[in-house]
């Protein structure tokens, strides 16, 4: 498993999402059937930071975009997460996270 990530940070000023892949698919174009997933670094690409920043980092965010076998491994294992909810391309494990943090007013 691999212990380096690539975080990216999207905001639009109230809500952030935080995006992280393995290092070694950054640019990769996952193929599945007629699906074809590039995993781009226009979204994916920024700062590298190891597992402990990862773990911080998944901690902070309510809304979690992860692609790689590494880092949804040590997501799970951190408690962010279902293995239930972990889907495949081409061996590579994706995962989407969303928190629900604030209190919503429905009227």
């Amino acid at each position: 498993m691999t212990d380096k990530f690539i975080v990216n940070i999207k905001s639009n000023g109230r809500i952030s999402v935080l995006n992280i892949c393995d290092s070694d698919v950054l640019g990769t174009v996952l193929k599945e059937g007629s699906l074809n997933i590039y995993i781009d670094p226009k979204y994916f690409g920024g700062k590298e930071v190891d597992s402990e920043e990862a773990v911080d980092l998944f901690k902070r965010y309510s809304i979690i975009n992860l692609v790689g076998n590494g880092c949804v491994a040590l997501a799970i294992e951190a408690g962010v997460g279902n293995r239930l909810a972990v889907k495949k391309s081409q061996g590579v494990d994706f995962l989407m996270v969303y928190k629900f943090v604030d209190k919503y007013n429905t009227q």
